[in-house]
């Protein structure tokens, strides 16, 4: 948006703007969101009526429609994350390697939900997961350092290398971090029956 120095907003270009035309300040005044409804028609006609007739300035109106997709995710129950934690195990049995760690990430991300489903309520990166479960007192040190290598790994695969190599050892210590939080989710479902 292009605005004439004498109309600038900001204190620098009241006192004294840097460019040597009034046109060429490209400060953009604050913007005003709109959230859609019967009244935002009549609200964008009054703004642009209000620039209609001024040369000296540009009216730019972007519109993004908010996503409803990515909405809150429901707490999947134990008998599932047992049964991702048995298709992880017989993924490792046929040498599908790849395919399991992608499933391990599922089903970890599906035990944070179950164990903290406040603060996961939505998708979540592999890094974040793991660092509010470790803060959460969920996982050990040693723990989280051996998800943060698989995060990498995960990454990569998830991005496109195709050619990674999945150690079958650290899947294994994925396998044993997962049933570890299985057991505890379990005890904390337990807890809070009583």
């Amino acid at each position: 948006m292009f605005i004439p120095r004498d109309q600038c907003f900001h204190r620098s270009c009241r006192v004294t703007c840097r460019m040597r035309l009034p046109w060429e300040c490209r400060r953009i005044l604050p913007s005003r969101s709109f959230v859609e409804g019967p009244s935002t028609p009549a609200l964008l006609s009054n703004l642009k009526e209000r620039f209609e007739h001024s040369l000296d300035w540009d009216l730019r109106v972007y519109y993004a429609r908010p996503s409803d997709e990515r909405g809150s995710l429901e707490v999947v129950s134990k008998a599932e994350i047992n049964g991702s934690l048995a298709t992880v195990g017989k993924l490792i049995e046929l040498g599908e390697r790849k395919a399991a760690l992608l499933m391990s990430w599922a089903t970890f991300e599906a035990i944070g939900r179950a164990l903290l489903p406040k603060r996961f309520e939505r998708p979540q990166s592999p890094g974040r997961l793991i660092e509010v479960l470790a803060m959460d007192g969920q996982l050990l040190p040693n723990e989280a350092d051996t998800l943060r290598t698989l995060a990498d790994l995960r990454n990569r695969l998830i991005h496109g290398k195709l050619d990674v190599e999945v150690p079958v050892e650290d899947l294994r210590k994925f396998i044993g971090i997962l049933n570890s939080l299985a057991k505890r989710l379990s005890r904390s479902r337990s807890r809070s029956l009583t």
